[in-house]
């Protein structure tokens, strides 16, 4: 049997803000099954926050030649998870390609930063 090389993603995204709050959710619900039926194990998910963005963003529709939408907030969500490698591409094309998502970006990264970024969030406070 051969083994499956996996690796961690940080998989982050913006949703189009012209949903509301529920249906930002249930479509995060959406995103989170696709990633797993991809293989994905999920390491830490957050759920969709409506933000204002550090700068508007240009976005092309697809498949509408020419036109595009202009956003200055979205949905920030985040899955960190463990996915087999080979799947990743298609994962990260699958949402660049979506019209519900203004800006997606993948990058690898490792397991244990969950617990660091968790033990500096628990020193800031107690500070």
């Amino acid at each position: 049997m051969k083994d499956i090389k996996k690796a961690v993603y940080d998989v982050g995204f913006h949703i189009v803000p012209s949903m509301s709050e529920t249906e930002a959710n249930e479509y995060f619900a959406e995103i989170v099954k696709k990633a797993e039926a991809r293989g994905a194990e999920i390491i830490l998910l957050e759920k969709p926050q409506l933000i204002d963005l550090a700068y508007t963003i240009r976005h092309h529709k697809r498949n509408v030649s020419g036109l595009y939408d202009s956003y200055a907030e979205g949905y920030m969500s985040s899955i960190k998870c463990e996915m087999p490698s080979k799947e990743i591409t298609a994962f990260a094309k699958e949402l660049s390609t979506d019209n519900n998502i203004v800006r997606a970006l993948c990058i690898e990264s490792v397991r244990n930063s969950v617990r660091s970024a968790a033990a500096l969030a628990s020193k800031l406070s107690q500070e």
